[in-house]
């Protein structure tokens, strides 16, 4: 499960997550990746975005701030110490302009995740960084149009190290 976070300035919260059993020079060593996680026992996508954002952002919200679902994808997920093949659904939470705070994050995400930014459309469009998902665009481009959800994406593979 994966948030498309807006503000209300039209930017996007990403987090500069890492794979931290590859040297820093290693291609695949960080990415940028929307907030999200794993669906806990007796969770539904929107318990879980409620759940992710409070820990990764501090942000409170409640099941009706959650919308979508936006899009849905097969994702495997290849790591220096392991491969996850997930099925990541996007939803969309709209916000005012807030400071993220990580005071909830897991040990793992102490570990490696290395920040975050609020992004422009112009910034992503002109970034060179690894950006997951790939068509981040296009997903931030259907939340804006509700008519054209839930997207069906094809199925890809995201990988620092090739899976």
């Amino acid at each position: 499960m994966r948030v498309l976070l807006v503000d209300d300035r039209e930017r996007l919260l990403l987090m500069h997550d890492s794979d931290q059993g590859l040297p820093r020079e290693h291609p695949g060593f960080s990415w940028w990746m929307t907030p999200g996680g794993g669906i806990d026992p007796g969770e539904d996508v929107v318990a879980a975005a409620v759940r992710e954002l409070r820990e990764e952002t501090g942000l409170v919200v409640t099941a009706a701030d959650v919308r979508g679902p936006v899009a849905s994808v097969r994702v495997v997920h290849g790591y220096s110490d392991k491969v996850i093949d997930s099925h990541d659904t996007y939803v969309l939470v709209r916000a005012a302009a807030f400071d993220v705070d990580t005071a909830g994050f897991t040990a793992d995400e102490q570990q490696t995740v290395l920040g975050q930014h609020w992004w422009t459309r112009a910034e992503l469009d002109a970034t060179a960084e690894t950006v997951w998902p790939g068509n981040l665009a296009e997903l931030w481009d259907a939340a804006g149009d509700p008519r054209r959800w839930p997207l069906g994406l094809p199925a890809v593979e995201e990988s620092s190290v090739p899976a």
